[in-house]
């Protein structure tokens, strides 16, 4: 509440929170003649709190689902937070991003060793540098690659052994009703 008083501060702040596109305001506000005046009341009831009366998880920020469901994972705490994506692909999607982001930032550097070994091939030092940088990336790419595929494979066998569990714990009614063995 302390959040409207800050926000709507004129009659236009009302009408911009009262829009039907992107509604700030409950449904119960409606946006009438004396709304403004008894929004303004209502409101101006929490327009004294200070920061110390109020909930000490709002001097904190705005946490997004992304990042926290990131932060679960590192951490170790389990997979997710909240499942954000109904379906496997939109997760895989966001997986291959970065992954895509990578392997052009290395082919950019593998190409720059390329040119490098083939115009100065006298400097030693550089040859060897560039010999086992592009050995690395190459284990790298390949790790992260069949990596990627064993997290699909693992995530279908999964979804696969869910499934079939779920469909023998259902009823023979609701097994009637199933048009694939897929629940």
């Amino acid at each position: 509440m302390r959040s409207y008083t800050f926000l709507i501060r004129s009659e236009t702040d009302y009408r911009l929170a009262n829009d039907e596109k992107a509604p700030l305001l409950p449904f119960g506000m409606e946006n009438t003649t004396d709304g403004f005046e008894r929004v303004s009341r209502f409101i101006n009831q929490f327009s004294h709190l200070t920061d110390d009366q109020v909930s000490p998880r709002y001097s904190y920020g705005e946490l997004r689902l992304r990042r926290l469901n990131w932060l679960i994972r590192i951490l170790g705490i389990k997979v997710t937070y909240f499942h954000m994506h109904g379906e496997w692909g939109t997760v895989f999607m966001d997986m291959l991003a970065p992954l895509v982001a990578i392997f052009a930032v290395l082919s950019i550097f593998l190409a720059a060793m390329q040119v490098g070994l083939a115009v100065d091939p006298s400097i030693s030092t550089y040859t060897v540098i560039c010999y086992w940088f592009s050995v690395i990336v190459l284990l790298a790419t390949g790790t992260a690659s069949f990596g990627f595929l064993g997290v699909m494979v693992g995530v279908y066998i999964y979804q696969q052994v869910f499934a079939y569990k779920m469909y023998k714990q259902s009823s023979p009614e609701a097994k009637a009703k199933m048009r694939s063995g897929v629940i």
